[in-house]
């Protein structure tokens, strides 16, 4: 009985925990949208919503120590280890994995600013599995170039066909280049037209020459010349 009495009074304490972490989130979020920016109000609040452990308040906390915001300065090794703590758990596609992806491989999450790739790898992974287009098109960069992984170009085309098919620019571009590494000139040829169609410069540049040569293409030298003018 005092067991279960222990128990039960354990889980009114979190219960309770969280509703005031949540009252403390919508509070911080609250102020900052009256205020324009983080305020020390705000940052009170969202530092002991995070420390009772909201993943929404750690995660948010964390965006805000990457650059700086308001009363609250830069510290990005900080804002690693809120990622580390919430992200996982956060309801926001991937999107907080990705970016603390992004402070593993830059080394911002290291005191001695050393990039940690291969744990970057295995969280870009778990955002690209969440649905983040950012997260899928780091992890192919890393497949394509072996950064952290080992070079898988097969895994890398499609995860940047999967980044590319939810309208993600450079991994258009990414991906049609990486086609026509592999000799499918005619495929290349139609994804560098979706990426330059989208404002790519660079893909703009390569469908004209692609135009200009008649390579997986018809030769059109009038398109060409205009796909050229609009990379300038």
């Amino acid at each position: 009985r005092e067991v279960g009495q222990w128990a039960m009074e354990r889980s009114r304490a979190q219960l309770g925990g969280r509703y005031r972490a949540a009252g403390l989130l919508l509070l911080a979020l609250g102020h900052e949208q009256l205020k324009g920016a983080p305020t020390h109000t705000s940052a009170s609040a969202l530092l002991e919503a995070s420390r009772l452990g909201l993943p929404a308040a750690q995660v948010h906390l964390a965006e805000q120590l990457e650059d700086g915001a308001g009363v609250i300065s830069a510290d990005p090794l900080k804002a690693s280890r809120l990622y580390e703590q919430g992200a996982a758990s956060a309801d926001d596609l991937g999107v907080s994995l990705r970016r603390w992806g992004v402070l593993l491989a830059t080394g911002a999450s290291s005191e001695s600013s050393i990039a940690d790739l291969p744990r970057a790898h295995k969280v870009f992974r778990l955002a690209a599995a969440a649905g983040d287009t950012d997260g899928m098109f780091n992890l192919a960069k890393q497949l394509e170039h072996g950064h952290g992984c080992e070079a898988d170009f097969g895994a890398a085309r499609r995860f940047y066909e999967a980044a590319a098919q939810r309208g993600h620019v450079l991994a258009s571009a990414n991906l049609a280049r990486v086609i026509e590494e592999a000799g499918e000139l005619q495929q290349a040829c139609a994804a560098y037209k979706k990426a330059a169609e989208a404002g790519d410069a660079d893909s703009q540049w390569e469908l004209a020459r692609l135009l200009l040569r008649g390579r997986g293409c018809l030769r059109d030298t009038g398109a060409a010349r205009r796909w050229t003018r609009a990379a300038a």
